[in-house]
C-alpha cells in the first residue's frame, strides 16, 4: 500500500470547499454582471463574464483552502491569475 500525496489527501478530506463555493459565488456574480450588461445593451460573447467570475471566485476560494498547505499555494495563485486574465479579456471583448 502506498502513501497518499498531499493533493490526494486534500481531495478526499473535504478540502476544496472554499474553492467550490468561491466558484459558485463567482458564477452568480458573473451572471448578475452579464444580465446587467444585457439590460444596458452590452454584448457578452460566449458568456465570458460568467466564466471569468467563476475562475476568479475559485481562485479566491483556493487561496483560503490552501492557507495551511503551502505546497499548493503557488498553483492556486497561478489559477487565480488565469481568472484575472479572463476578467481582463472579458472587459476587452464586451462591446457597447
Amino acid at each position: 500500500m502506498r502513501s497518499l500525496s498531499n493533493d490526494e489527501i486534500l481531495s478526499v478530506s473535504g478540502a476544496g470547499l472554499f474553492s467550490y463555493f468561491g466558484s459558485k459565488m463567482g458564477g452568480v456574480i458573473g451572471t448578475l454582471v452579464a444580465n446587467h450588461n444585457v439590460l444596458n445593451g452590452i454584448q457578452d460573447p460566449n458568456g465570458i463574464t460568467i466564466s471569468a467570475g467563476e475562475a476568479l471566485g475559485k481562485g479566491i476560494g483556493g487561496i483560503v483552502d490552501n492557507i495551511f498547505n503551502p505546497f499548493r499555494l503557488n498553483k492556486t495563485i497561478s489559477e487565480m491569475g488565469t481568472g484575472i486574465q479572463m476578467v481582463k479579456l472579458a472587459s476587452m471583448m464586451i462591446k457597447v
